[in-house]
């Protein structure tokens, strides 16, 4: 881009009004260094110092106190202990690190964690910011804790008051309450408010601010013809209302698409939260009953439902809680389930109720009337809640499909199930059994016949050489008699040794049909990878070999199964002048090392039993139990029938009183978790979803691999493996093995320790803990079986909090008998047609298994009758034509169920109460605490909806007077109170205090709408303002009385967040794309954007959707938006950094983004062939006024002079254009 420069800026300095932002003087500590102390710092220095260095030291060493601020910067008796932004002088640095260059290590005993020095490292390089007290606390005491004295003294414990409309002197001035309230501290300060903003201002204004989007030059238009009121109510009514307010709300809660640290692993189903935030805005949903949903929404009885799919929209808002970062592998559980607990209290605490509740995870806290205590009372709803993925039934159709089927099971009158006789069944496994039993000694066939490309026999007549050396020979052979190489087959084999050229080459095949899985050959030579033979395919090297052996040829065989039936070459590729050696390429039917015997042929077997033709594919399946299927478990049918047919010698009798005996030991000695054969859920668990239910009173299931009810149990696909859902175990301390009797596939059983809630994790740290979609290790029998975690695992975690967790997502099946404790040997699991066939004794020949099979199925046994359905010898059409049609009927219904949506939400678990964890540390217990909120709220017990609805109550001094102060925040860049995550003594006091709790009160007795309060403020006078003092006031006043415009004398100026930029680019270029809702569209990712978890790159312009629908990777974060400070989602932020740096600049001037909708714009606005017109449309889009005529000449001076570079008619001169109107103030500041 060609830009001439002087004449841009002379255009940006002289034509343009000069923008500045709001000046905001910065606290002593910011927010975030505040958090770093209370969090980090603190809980090191009170764990490992304040034994010996703090007022409750029995004995202070040194004469250091380092449980203040006072106490290390004056120091001990060698002086300050700290040097802010010195680590080399600052002795607690010695000291911890045990360098002993300064001062003695320190603790004595022991050395803190690396990852401890680290932090305080970190907290004096930042300059030690403390916001404990300097000064000397009285008589060198802290002063004690004094709850109710701190209660008393504070403002925002006080009840909200609903104070009289303050009396003003200003005529025609002041439209509400709310402007009475502002003048009158205008007034008493010897100001004027600034005239009304024109309403070109004002309309672009409230656009932003309501939607978060720029009016289009027809908005304007429609804007100026209709009342503000009118305008208002419209935009309140978009839907694009709560994608603007939702993302405000975002913030607070750490909103992320994944967890960070050291793979980025995903939040499954996040942007459900973020979807229900922006309907829940749209249809402004109550603020009391908004925090209801979020803190207790699975326990609401009558929850609020979509209002067109009809799920269950309460219980989505718990999800927030797990938003924080989280590790795959935490090397201490509990530790990682404090920090969370801390995490997910301070969002709570600061988004609700303006509290920095967290800070008393050590300590009672140092301020506020918010003790220890308080803090673990809270973390006992967190202990007794988890995590869970609730299935969201669109439509209700889950519901409806059940409902349906449970109406075919009660409407039918089956007389029998039994199947119907299983001849064809029987005979083609006798069939099969002695056809293998006869073939098995047979030789294994050639793995070098088949389709043979070359065996160099006659040269390389069949290659072309593709590239050579105008001296090379085409192709050397060597005598097969030769002493130096060994292994080829025939006389002859392609060999490079007699080649005299150091000049690459490379030999081309002619083309084929791959009709055969194996590609066999034989190969030697240098070990360079360089030196290869290549298989290509659609014109891609698809697989390649080389050399494994220098001097002799030795069989690779590679698997092309996946390409047969296409066309392919072979390619020599000869690519450093070192010997390579090739011989004999074939495509075969097995790898080079196969023994095994000539695979059954079934057409062959059919003839020789003189079955029919339709048994075929029974014949097929048992060659593929008995011949194919490799390692079965022991117990199995199909491991007896293989032993049996190849191997009869090993058959021995199977004891079974033995093991009867054995298992009637084991259940008499072990301990019974859970028994879900008496049909009812046992007390504590819980069951989430449809998918678990109990199969009592049913005799078949909607699922043709398994019809037949075996036993009464728990099972997710009674009603067809489309159904889903979770079971969960109360919570218990690990003590005894865990051993489940279930028959699973493609589902999940987890062990949960601590709370630890990811799916994703170490193995090195819980191994053994999932049984996660494997088939073979929970469901080898098609029965029931008992399965155990790893032994080595629960020994490490003996003594930890766990609960159990079947997952049925769908497409699978968990099917739960009975839970126990036991350290026992876990039982052994066999099939119960297993036992049929041995129970008499060993059989004695094929015919007398078929018998004994054929007697199996005809007891109607159902874990028998399943086996066979569900390894592919029998399906429904084998049952009597009425059942075969209820069956077949109701796993149709249950197959015609839309894919499965799930959110992340909270569930209630076990409840417990918390014990205090002395000095944040859960090694030192202190007191038990019940479950209650603030004591300096009346401390009231309560279970999780109880305090949701203590925090949700007008009562409540807190809720509404924070709510209310962040809407003021959002539409004037600055609260009521400046500090709206912390209403407690480390906040700043209210520049308005009646006006808030008037606002408060308003609030929550006119129903908590959030669209009210903003409709309100909008229409005021206050907010419709020009951001331009009175002319009648003099700038000298002003800065001795309201230098930063804190009592609005004037609508501040603000800049636009992140996210209005990005999405104002993506307006005023036409390539918006305001589709709602859904997963988010993936990050972008730069060159520099590099990592571990890195997922691939998304679109540019993120598909034109709007930046709320971009997914946010916390280790990937969109650097457009960085730039303009949005937050990084780590915690809650409810008031953004507001910068003004060079990088922003920057973004916008060499962002590609910027520079594709540049061109983008260019060519949408390319049909307006004025060009004066075109520019005024284009400056009214971007910037929301008219040009004047002026600037609309010197703007097309500017178009005519970029075209004298590219050319008159180039569209890069009006995309020139449009990249200086985005970099302009006026696009990215609000008047």
């Amino acid at each position: 881009m060609k830009f001439s420069w002087f004449v841009l800026c002379s255009f940006i300095l002289g034509t343009f009004s000069v923008w500045a932002e709001e000046d905001i003087q910065p606290d002593q500590l910011t927010p975030e260094q505040t958090q770093f102390f209370e969090a980090k710092v603190r809980p090191i220095l009170a764990e490992h110092c304040y034994d010996c260095h703090s007022n409750q030291a029995k004995k202070l060493k040194g004469k250091l106190f380092l449980d203040s601020k006072w106490g290390w910067a004056t120091g001990g008796v060698g002086g300050p202990a700290i040097i802010p932004g010195d680590l080399d002088e600052s002795m607690v640095i010695d000291a911890v690190k045990h360098t002993e260059e300064l001062v003695d290590a320190m603790p004595p005993k022991y050395k803190i964690e690396e990852e401890e020095i680290a932090i305080l490292e970190k907290w004096v390089l930042m300059g030690a910011p403390d916001p404990r007290p300097k000064v000397e606390p009285k008589d060198g005491l802290v002063e004690k804790f004094d709850l109710q004295k701190r209660f008393k003294e504070h403002w925002s414990w006080r009840p909200v008051k609903s104070p009289p409309t303050p009396q003003t002197d200003l005529k025609n001035w002041g439209s509400s309450p709310i402007d009475h309230f502002v003048l009158s501290k205008i007034e008493k300060a010897g100001l004027q408010p600034a005239q009304p903003a024109d309403k070109r201002t004002w309309i672009r204004r409230i656009y932003f601010d309501l939607i978060g989007l720029p009016p289009s030059p027809t908005e304007i238009a429609e804007a100026l013809q209709i009342p503000r009121t009118e305008l208002v109510d419209n935009l309140l009514a978009s839907p694009r209302f709560g994608e603007k307010w939702a993302r405000h709300w975002m913030d607070l809660m750490r909103y992320a698409d994944t967890y960070g640290h050291e793979f980025d692993f995903a939040i499954h189903n996040a942007h459900e939260y973020r979807d229900y935030l922006i309907r829940a805005f749209n249809e402004d949903v109550p603020y009391d009953d908004f925090i209801r949903e979020h803190l207790a929404g699975d326990l609401i009885k009558e929850p609020r439902v979509h209002t067109t799919d009809g799920y269950n929209e309460s219980v989505i808002g718990t999800g927030f809680w797990y938003f924080h970062d989280s590790t795959h592998g935490p090397t201490d559980v509990l530790q990682n389930e404090s920090d969370h607990h801390d995490n997910q209290i301070d969002v709570m605490s600061k988004a609700f109720q303006g509290l920095t509740i967290s800070c008393a995870r050590c300590h009672d806290h140092k301020f506020d009337a918010i003790s220890t205590a308080d803090y673990y009372a809270l973390t006992g709803y967190l202990n007794s809640s988890a995590k869970v993925d609730y299935p969201l039934d669109v439509g209700g159709k889950r519901k409806q499909t059940m409902a349906k089927q449970k109406e075919l099971l009660t409407s039918s009158s089956l007389q029998s199930i039994e199947p119907n006789d299983p001849e064809k069944i029987i005979q083609s496994f006798i069939a099969v059994a002695n056809f293998i039993r006869k073939k098995q000694n047979d030789p294994p066939p050639d793995p070098w016949q088949g389709q043979l490309i070359d065996d160099f026999e006659s040269g390389t007549d069949k290659w072309t050489l593709a590239h050579r050396d105008t001296n090379a020979s085409a192709i050397a052979t060597i005598e097969v008699n030769s002493t130096s190489t060994k292994g080829a087959r025939g006389i002859h084999w392609f060999d490079t040794r007699i080649f005299n050229t150091q000049e690459p080459l490379t030999w081309v095949s002619q083309t084929f049909t791959i009709e055969k899985p194996y590609l066999n050959f034989l190969i030697g030579g240098s070990l360079s990878p360089h030196n290869r033979l290549e298989l290509i395919v659609d014109g891609k090297v698809v697989l390649h070999a080389s050399p494994k052996t220098e001097k002799n040829l030795s069989p690779i065989s590679l698997d092309v199964s996946k390409h047969i039936g296409k066309n392919g070459r072979l390619r020599i590729s000869w690519k450093v002048p070192q010997p390579f050696f090739l011989d004999h390429i074939v495509f075969a039917s097995r790898q080079w090392n196969d023994k095994r015997p000539p695979e059954p042929n079934p057409e062959k077997i059919s003839q020789l039993a003189r079955l029919p033709d339709t048994t075929l594919p029974l014949i097929n399946q048992w060659i593929e139990l008995i011949s194919k299927k490799k390692n079965p478990d022991h117990w199995t049918p199909e491991k007896f029938l293989q032993d049996f047919i190849k191997q009869p010698e090993k058959i021995q009798n199977y004891n079974w009183a033995n093991r009867d005996k054995n298992l009637a030991g084991y259940l008499s000695n072990s301990i019974v978790f859970a028994d879900f054969s008496k049909g009812t859920l046992p007390d504590g668990w819980v069951n989430t979803g449809l998918a678990f239910q109990f199969t009592e009173n049913n005799k078949l299931r909607f699922d043709s691999k398994r019809p037949f009810i075996e036993t009464t149990s728990i099972d997710s696909s009674l009603y067809g493996k489309k159904q889903v859902g979770t079971l969960r175990s109360p919570t218990f301390t690990i003590d005894q093995n865990i051993h489940m009797r279930l028959n699973a596939e493609k589902s999940m059983v987890r062990l949960v320790i601590e709370n630890y809630g990811m799916a994703e994790h170490s193995e090195l740290l819980f191994k053994g803990t999932t049984y996660k979609n494997n088939s073979e290790q929970t469901n080898s029998l098609a029965g029931f079986k008992w399965i155990q975690f790893d032994q080595a695992s629960i020994k490490k975690y003996k003594g930890k909090r766990a609960y159990l967790e079947f997952v049925d997502n769908g497409d699978g099946y968990a099917q739960v008998e009975q839970v126990r404790f036991s350290d026992a040997a876990l039982p052994h699991s066999f099939h119960p047609l297993v036992r049929r066939l041995t129970e008499s004794g060993t059989p004695k020949s094929i015919e007398e298994v078929g018998t004994l099979l054929r007697q199996a199925w005809q007891s109607g046994d159902p874990e028998i009758l399943n086996w066979f359905f569900h390894r592919g010898l029998a399906d429904t059409s084998i049952l009597k034509p009425e059942v075969h049609q209820l069956v077949s009927s109701g796993e149709k219904l249950s197959l015609q169920l839309p894919a499965p949506r799930f959110a992340l939400t909270m569930s209630q678990t076990t409840p417990e109460n918390a014990r205090v964890y002395v000095r944040g540390s859960y090694k030192s217990l202190g007191e038990e605490v019940p479950h209650r909120y603030l004591e300096a709220l009346g401390a009231k017990q309560a279970d999780r909806l109880g305090l949701a609805n203590i925090i949700a109550s007008p009562e409540n001094p807190l809720t509404s007077r924070v709510t209310v102060n962040r809407i003021w925040l959002h539409l004037f860049g600055r609260g009521i109170v400046p500090t709206p995550d912390d209403f407690g003594p480390m906040g700043q006091l209210p520049s308005h205090p009646e006006l808030l709790d008037w606002l408060a009160n308003d609030f929550a007795q006119n129903g908590w709408s959030v669209k009210r309060t903003i409709r309100s403020i909008v229409l005021s006078d206050t907010y419709g303002q020009a951001a331009q003092v009175n002319p009648e006031l003099s700038l000298d006043k002003i800065s001795q009385i309201d230098p930063d415009n804190i009592l609005l004398h004037r609508m501040p100026v603000r800049r636009l967040q992140a996210e209005a930029i990005r999405d104002s680019l993506l307006a005023v270029s036409g390539r918006i794309n305001l589709h709602a809702f859904g997963p988010g569209v993936p990050t972008h990712r730069t060159a520099f954007m590099t990592g571990r978890g890195a997922r691939p790159s998304g679109p540019l312009d993120g598909n034109g959707r709007r930046s709320v629908y971009q997914a946010i990777y916390r280790n990937f974060l969109n650097p457009f938006l960085l730039a303009f400070d949005m937050p990084s989602p780590f915690g809650p932020k409810g008031r953004r950094g507001n910068s003004n740096v060079p990088a922003q600049s920057l973004t916008l001037m060499n962002d590609p983004l910027v520079s594709k909708l540049a061109n983008t714009w260019a060519q949408k606005t390319a049909n307006q062939k004025d060009s004066r017109k075109r520019i005024e449309q284009m400056v009214e889009h971007a910037h929301g006024k008219i040009p004047s005529k002026e600037t609309t000449e010197q703007l097309l001076a500017f178009v005519e002079l970029q075209g004298k570079e590219y050319g008159k008619m180039d569209q890069r001169a009006w995309a020139d254009l449009a990249h200086a109107l985005f970099n302009l103030k006026d696009f990215s500041y609000l008047q």
